[in-house]
């Protein structure tokens, strides 16, 4: 059955033919976005490269056995910030999803922390991902208590009443980040998109 575009496809193929500059696409799930994909890479000149970003490996093997080009490469966005962090630091970089645990482990069992520091141990690595996947620390966020009190609050970590009972712990959780950022031959999964963007690593041109 030959495909017809909605005008809204229509759209979207019109500015990858004819468009200059970004466009950003908002569709709900279900609405033919993989489709309008395999449509819109067979108009791009075949002597240049597409880059296809997917949120997980399924989907992006999945785009890759559908469009089936040679210049075009599906990857997932932690595929991506991998290779442009091996780059940099070189394909010695070992992968351990332990690590904020090991980091959380050593800072409470070899330092003086207060009692109300202990309380929320068991919360940090929870906050320190979400902390992680805000931006906290890149150009995006900045290391504040304002923003790390405020992603704490807004997802609710550890059921804290307010900021005078969460407040103690926000110096542990910054201190992991600061640690784990400076563990350059050790990263873990939220590493692979957080510390391109932290460290502003070059990623390959397309």
């Amino acid at each position: 059955m030959a495909f017809t575009p909605s005008k809204y496809q229509g759209a979207i193929f019109d500015f990858v033919k004819n468009g200059k500059g970004n466009a950003v696409i908002e569709a709900v799930a279900g609405s033919g976005k993989s489709t309008v994909i395999t449509h819109a890479v067979k108009m791009i000149d075949t002597t240049k490269s597409v880059l296809i970003l997917a949120f997980n490996k399924v989907i992006a093997d999945s785009m890759c056995q559908k469009v089936n080009q040679s210049n075009v490469e599906a990857k997932t966005f932690h595929s991506l910030g991998f290779a442009a962090y091996k780059a940099c630091h070189g394909s010695n970089v070992k992968m351990d999803n332990s690590k904020l645990l090991k980091i959380i482990d050593d800072l409470v069992y070899n330092s003086d922390l207060t009692e109300a520091e202990r309380a929320g141990v068991t919360h940090i690595a929870k906050i320190v991902r979400l902390a992680k996947s805000h931006g906290i620390g890149t150009s995006l966020l900045a290391d504040s208590i304002e923003n790390w009190a405020e992603l704490i609050e807004y997802h609710d970590v550890g059921g804290f009443d307010d900021e005078a009972d969460f407040s103690a712990i926000i110096p542990v959780c910054r201190e992991v980040l600061r640690r784990s950022n400076n563990m350059t031959n050790l990263i873990d999964f939220d590493d692979m998109i957080y510390l391109p963007v932290q460290q502003n690593l070059s990623f390959r041109k397309i």
